[in-house]
C-alpha cells in the first residue's frame, strides 16, 4: 500500500535529519519506528495504575531470585575474557 503524507515543515526536516545522522536508511523507516513506538506507548495505557503499581511493589519487595551485581559482573568478565582467549 502506499500513502502519501504532507508533512508539517519541522516534522519533515526532524526527519530528514535522523535519516542524515544514519538513524533511519529512510524517512519512511523513521516514520514506521515512530508509528511503531506510538503503538507501545498504547499498550502500556491498557495496564491499570493500580496493577503496575501492585507488580512494581511485588518485583522490589520479592527479592528471592535477585543476583549481587559483582557476581553478575564477574561473570561478564569471565565470558569476555574466554571469548576474547578464542579470539571470538
Amino acid at each position: 500500500m502506499t500513502v502519501r503524507l504532507d508533512l508539517p515543515k519541522d516534522v519533515e526536516q526532524r526527519l530528514l535529519a535522523e535519516v542524515k545522522a544514519g538513524r533511519h536508511e529512510s524517512v519512511e523507516e523513521a516514520i514506521l519506528e515512530r508509528l511503531s513506538r506510538r503503538d507501545e506507548a498504547d499498550l502500556l495505557a491498557t495496564i491499570e495504575p493500580a496493577d503496575l503499581r501492585a507488580d512494581l511493589e511485588r518485583a522490589w519487595t520479592d527479592r528471592e531470585d535477585a543476583v549481587d551485581g559483582n557476581v553478575v559482573f564477574d561473570r561478564i568478565a569471565q565470558k569476555s575474557a574466554t571469548f576474547k582467549a578464542q579470539g571470538k
